[in-house]
Parts: structure tokens; sequence; C-alpha cells
């Protein structure tokens, strides 16, 4: 099957991968995009793996609080510098990553954490494919109170505060976030 150049860019647009990248894996995949992703995906497994051991100390605290503000979500993602940091595709990682934590619940421990074929490790080895650069996800926190929980980033999205207020009366808890 001839691959077309539009094909290599809808690849490209659906996964974000490099150009080269998508048409070898369609090639391989002859022609199938589902197929194509699954390919791709191994080797951004694979890049992942070279880029292990190169140091994190850049990142960001992604936060996340619900609509009625019982619980909240502070997740950690570091990358190797601060560029990667600031792009879309980062700042997209970590919103998934919260939805992930989000979604599992009370599941979301230590171990689901590091699992290396769940949903976070998996969107990191995505993330790090696309981008270049070792990423880790050392630490989250989910809290669940009685009362009012919200959240403050310092620094740039370097330090994430949680806490939790008694006593917030209903028509405090309802204003807008300043």
């Amino acid at each position: 099957m001839a691959i077309t150049a539009a094909d290599v860019k809808k690849l490209r647009d659906q996964t974000g991968a490099g150009m080269m990248d998508c048409k070898s894996a369609l090639e391989e995949a002859n022609g199938n995009f589902d197929e194509a992703t699954t390919v791709l995906r191994k080797k951004g497994l694979a890049s992942a793996a070279k880029k292990a051991g190169r140091p994190t100390s850049e990142g960001l605290i992604g936060s996340m609080v619900s609509d009625d503000h019982s619980r909240g979500i502070l997740v950690q993602v570091n990358c190797e510098s601060d560029f990667v940091a600031r792009t879309d595709d980062f700042q997209q990682a970590v919103r998934d990553i919260l939805a992930a934590i989000d979604k599992a619940g009370d599941q979301a421990d230590e171990a689901w954490l590091k699992n290396p074929t769940g949903p976070v490790q998996l969107r990191i080895a995505e993330a790090i494919g696309k981008l270049g650069e070792n990423m880790a996800v050392p630490r989250f926190v989910r809290y669940a109170g009685t009362g009012y929980v919200t959240q403050y980033i310092h620094m740039g999205g370097k330090i994430g505060v949680q806490v939790e207020f008694g006593g917030v009366t209903p028509a405090v808890a309802k204003r807008p976030q300043a």
C-alpha cells in the first residue's frame, strides 16, 4: 500500500510523532492507523528506556480541585529542562496525568503510579517519545475533606500547596476564585 503525505500528516496530528517516524510506522503497519499508533507507542517506550538514567530536575506541579471544592489532587511531573516544562505538550501531559489520577480514585496509590503498563507510565512514555527528554512522576497527593479544599501554586509551578478550610459558608464557597 502506498503511504501518502496526507496519511503521514493525519498520523502525526493524532500522535505528535515525527514525520519520518509516522511514515515508517505506517509502512510497518501496512497503512493501518491503529497498528501504526501501536508501533509508535512501542517506539516511545523504547525511547523512554534509553532516557531513563538522565536526571529530571525541572518540571511542574499540576493541580486539580473538584467543582464543589470537597477534594483536590496535586502531582509533581519532572522533566530535564525548563524549556520542555513550558511547552503545551508537557502541560497537556500534566493535565492528562491529573485526569488519570482523578479517574482512578482510591485505586491511585504508589504501586499504581509506578506500574509500567499503567496509565501514568504509558502517558509519560508517550511524552518522552514526543518531547525527547526523560520525565518522571515521583509523587502525587489526593485529598478529600469535609471542608473547603483549595490550592495555590508558587514560583511558576514549582511548589504546590493544598489546604482545607473549615466553617466556609455556602455563599463564600460559591464565590469565584481570584
